[in-house]
C-alpha cells in the first residue's frame, strides 16, 4: 500500500504528515474485545464438552442396550435348555411308569 506513495516523491512532499488518514486500535475497545473473545472462546470450550457428554452418554446407552440383549439372549437359552430338560424328563417319568404298569 505504501509503494505508490513512495514511487511519487513529489506527491509525498506536498502531502503533510497531518492529513494522512492512519487507523490504529483504540486501548479502551482492544480490551473490551479480548475480554468477548475470551468468553466466547470459553463458551465455546463448554460447548464443546457438553457436546462431548452428549456423545459418551449416547454411546454407554448403545453398549448398555448391547449387553442387555446379550444378557436376554443367554436367558433364552437357559430357558430352552432347562425346557428340554424337563421335556426328557417327562419322557423318562412317562418310560418309568409304562415299566411299572
Amino acid at each position: 500500500l505504501a509503494r505508490p506513495h513512495l514511487r511519487d516523491l513529489a506527491l509525498v512532499q506536498d502531502h503533510a504528515a497531518d492529513q494522512l488518514h492512519i487507523e490504529v486500535a483504540h486501548l479502551e475497545h482492544a480490551l473490551g474485545g479480548l475480554a468477548a473473545d475470551r468468553e466466547r472462546r470459553r463458551q465455546q470450550v463448554v460447548e464443546a464438552l457438553a457436546l462431548g457428554d452428549a456423545v459418551l452418554e449416547f454411546r454407554r446407552l448403545g453398549l448398555e442396550l448391547v449387553i442387555r440383549q446379550l444378557f436376554d439372549l443367554r436367558l433364552e437359552r437357559i430357558d430352552l435348555a432347562h425346557g428340554l430338560l424337563i421335556l426328557l424328563e417327562q419322557t423318562l417319568v412317562a418310560a418309568a411308569e409304562n415299566l411299572g404298569q
